[in-house]
């Protein structure tokens, strides 16, 4: 891994604000990959999670990754996935990402945000079909 900063280069293990990085340590920057749990809210027969990766970088956690969607009848869709790194989410606006359902000939955007109830990113879209579809997405939280 090659970091740059301010024009300089760093190797495998880089000092940030005099904390050393160690892969894998937990301390200030890690990452990693899991599997979340997916439950469908409205209008899924199924949602399918498969390993996702996750960064998190001092109080923010990025993660990025694919479910696979089966509507129960084209309309809007809801589900949610856990997190990685758990945490208590107090406003929808704690947690914000987007998402795109692959098709042959048309793409669906979605949303993320934060389930307050759950404390699990809720994704919210259109499903043009009643076929199980790839659906790939990227969100933040701080926690």
């Amino acid at each position: 891994m090659t970091i740059r900063q301010q024009g300089g280069v760093f190797g495998r293990n880089p000092t940030f604000n005099s904390i050393s990085f160690v892969p894998g340590s937990g301390g200030n920057i890690d990452s990693g990959t899991y599997t979340p749990v997916a439950t469908g809210i409205d209008n899924c027969d199924a949602v399918t999670a498969y390993e996702c990766m996750w960064l998190r970088v001092g109080n923010v956690v990025y993660v990025s990754g694919r479910v696979d969607v089966d509507a129960t009848v084209s309309g809007d869709t809801r589900w949610s996935l856990t997190l990685p790194v758990p945490h208590d989410l107090t406003a929808i606006g704690d947690l914000a990402g987007v998402c795109a359902q692959r098709s042959s000939s048309i793409q669906y955007p979605g949303t993320i945000y934060a389930g307050v109830s759950s404390d699990a990113a809720e994704f919210r879209m259109y499903a043009g079909s009643t076929s199980n579809r790839e659906t790939y997405f990227n969100f933040s939280y701080r926690f």
